[in-house]
């Protein structure tokens, strides 16, 4: 496989739009609608593009009280649009920031609030930060550290790391409004520790994954509301023994064929695993990482790819030492494509890929890069795409595009790229296969840009 890499630096992008295509008489160039700034010393979140069409993170640390700050990031600068001063506002946001259809983004902070347990919040593009809930440390848990998600019903759902009725993490939803409840408490025997993203499958079904409990304090995969029940339904589905992989650390994805996917940081052979689940409790190791050549520890998950493939970062090992990414088949077939030398490309990959288009992908690095405080990756799988025609034809713009079948898609215009806001072309298309064609009437009108958004 040949794989285009090229560095950037300082950020890790998540939730980007897909192409940008500018359409100028029946001509065309395309281009990532985004920019990337360095901030070695206070790295951002994985970021999200909010309603201005602008991208906005978290970090960790910095501002005034070093207790982190939300930041936007427009036309290749960075400007800190709110800053945590602990206490009742909240501090250390270790989650990037959900970009809700209201307007809004949404997150936590892993401290701060009553008891110091964390917050839930709501924000503005203009830095307008509303707290949504305070944990109380106690039956609500504490330490959000995982992102919210929406789930089928409107409200959001994330995890609390610790505390609980059990003491070891507790499930939530939580309205737009600020309507808290818990979903469920951990004891242990059914998880411990939730770190990772729920997912919302096809079916509106929760599932999600701790990184220790169950059986043998290993991890679990979990659901908690099951298909087609409005009300609370959980169910530990999977307990990891070491043998089958151990300590889950990110989000499960669902396949088109309704396959989960995950992986496990150890366990295995003692390097990690690639599993298979399927949405009837049926488990199987898809690949045993070996600690060689092809990397290990995958710390990351994996995400799916149009070609039908799995893709993701091994966090260690590879030829150089500082981690690879990989390609793997579903049925278990394991590829190198890219290994990291520890300098200006970065060193331990440990988060999960981004995919914005179909056969682009982003990623980052802990150390190494031009600072050494981590890198910002983009690699395009040149089997993949993304592929984009366009043409006009009796004043109509006709665009097709590569997808990944079953997600959705939205067609979005402006007339001018000074306008801060796009606009939606019809409502978004879920793709019935790896492509989708549109047409848009662009009338009398010299020029106008398009570009396409995977939702999540």
């Amino acid at each position: 496989m040949r794989v285009e890499f090229s560095l950037r630096r300082a950020c890790w992008l998540r939730g980007l739009a897909g192409l940008l295509l500018i359409l100028f008489g029946g001509a065309f160039a395309h281009g990532e609608s985004f920019q990337v700034i360095n901030s070695p010393s206070n790295a951002v979140s994985a970021l999200v593009e909010g309603s201005d069409g602008n991208l906005y993170g978290t970090t960790y640390y910095g501002g005034h009280e070093d207790l982190g700050t939300i930041v936007r990031i427009a036309g290749g600068n960075d400007q800190g649009i709110f800053q945590f001063s602990g206490g009742d506002i909240g501090a250390n946001p270790a989650a990037a920031l959900f970009a809700n259809t209201d307007g809004y983004l949404y997150g936590t902070t892993q401290y701060g609030g009553t008891n110091n347990a964390g917050i839930v919040f709501r924000v503005s593009t203009n830095g307008d930060l509303g707290v949504l809930y305070r944990l109380n440390g106690a039956t609500d848990g504490s330490e959000p550290i995982a992102p919210l998600v929406a789930g089928a019903n409107g409200a959001l759902y994330g995890t609390a790391s610790r505390g609980g009725a059990g003491g070891c993490g507790t499930v939530f939803q939580i309205t737009t409004n600020g309507i808290f409840t818990v979903l469920h408490s951990f004891i242990g025997a059914d998880g411990d520790n939730p770190g990772a993203a729920l997912t919302v499958l096809s079916d509106g079904s929760v599932w999600g994954v701790t990184q220790y409990g169950g059986s043998d304090n290993q991890g679990t995969i979990f659901q908690i509301i099951a298909p087609g029940e409005p009300q609370l339904l959980f169910q530990s589905i999977f307990s990891f023994t070491g043998a089958n992989g151990a300590i889950p650390q990110s989000a499960l994805v669902q396949t088109p064929n309704h396959i989960l996917y995950g992986t496990t940081t150890y366990g295995g052979t003692g390097f990690g695993s690639i599993f298979t689940m399927t949405t009837n409790g049926a488990f199987a190791t898809l690949y045993n990482a070996s600690g060689d050549n092809l990397g290990s520890n995958p710390s990351g998950g994996v995400v799916y790819a149009a070609d039908g493939n799995l893709y993701g970062v091994a966090s260690f090992g590879g030829t150089n030492g500082f981690g690879s990414l990989f390609e793997c088949t579903t049925t278990g077939d394991m590829e190198s494509i890219y290994d990291f030398d520890g300098q200006g490309d970065g060193a331990y990959p440990a988060v999960t890929l981004e995919q914005p288009a179909p056969g682009t992908f982003y990623g980052s690095t802990i150390l190494g890069g031009v600072e050494g405080f981590g890198a910002i990756f983009q690699f395009v799988a040149a089997n993949i795409g993304p592929l984009v025609s366009i043409g006009s034809s009796d004043g109509l713009a006709l665009l097709s595009w590569n997808t990944i079948p079953g997600r959705a898609y939205q067609l979005q215009t402006k007339a001018n790229l000074t306008q801060p806001n796009w606009n939606n072309v019809g409502s978004s298309n879920i793709a019935p296969s790896t492509t989708l064609s549109l047409t848009e009437t662009i009338g009398a009108l010299p020029s106008r840009f398009f570009r396409v958004v995977l939702l999540p």
